[in-house]
């Protein structure tokens, strides 16, 4: 039902910001009125994350925030003696490998500054770009930066937590984009085995593709 597919003369303009072809990379990734439900969608990514980290003694040298003084402002920066990792998460449009790859190494341009000047200071830096595509496809690129973090046995429970949080929140964007009322994912607790009740990791609260309506 996206106006950009229509054939014919059809107006192909986005039924909420009128951008001139409503496709659902434009839905998904692009459109304005969507802008809280972008922001969810990445900020519940950076949050599996920063769970994480806690339960393996990193400490947050900053979320959102300079490290260095410029403007730039990664997701996380996390820190663990002398090792510092810089964070910060994408959701591309899966538009074939390359707008994974491209994405990748813009993140890696990026913050190449702020890894010199932590580096200048004695600390061992490194860049970790979190890549999701907003349809829920894993870059497995992902997998080595997220070792740093967790282990290997979790890292895959902790994979699927990330894409189910991003198919989510991609579903209702669209269906509020369809429907103009207002969607947001429905949480539901999954089963926890005693024996890692203390575990932050095993919260397998996860964002289904049920909806509720508000």
């Amino acid at each position: 039902p996206l106006n950009g597919f229509r054939h014919g003369a059809g107006d192909r303009r986005c039924r909420r910001c009128g951008y001139q072809s409503e496709t659902l990379a434009h839905v998904l990734n692009h459109c304005l009125p969507m802008s809280a439900h972008l922001q969810n969608r990445h900020n519940a990514i950076v949050a599996r994350i920063k769970k994480a980290a806690a339960y393996r003694s990193w400490e947050v040298m900053g979320e959102n925030t300079s490290v260095d003084g410029s403007l730039l402002r990664p997701d996380l920066t996390l820190r663990k003696g002398r090792q510092v990792l810089i964070i910060d998460v994408t959701i591309p449009f899966e538009n074939r490998q390359e707008a994974f790859t491209a994405a990748r190494e813009e993140k890696l341009r990026k913050y190449a500054t702020v890894r010199a000047a932590l580096r200048q200071d004695g600390l061992e830096a490194s860049i970790h770009p979190i890549l999701v595509g907003s349809l829920g496809t894993w870059d497995t690129a992902n997998d080595k930066s997220l070792l740093r973090l967790v282990t290997a046995k979790f890292l895959r429970t902790m994979s699927r937590l990330m894409v189910c949080d991003t198919i989510a929140w991609s579903r209702c964007m669209y269906m509020q984009h369809i429907s103009g009322r207002q969607q947001r994912p429905v949480q539901w607790s999954g089963a926890r085995e005693p024996a890692d009740a203390a575990d932050p990791r095993t919260d397998n609260d996860v964002s289904t593709t049920a909806l509720a309506e508000e």
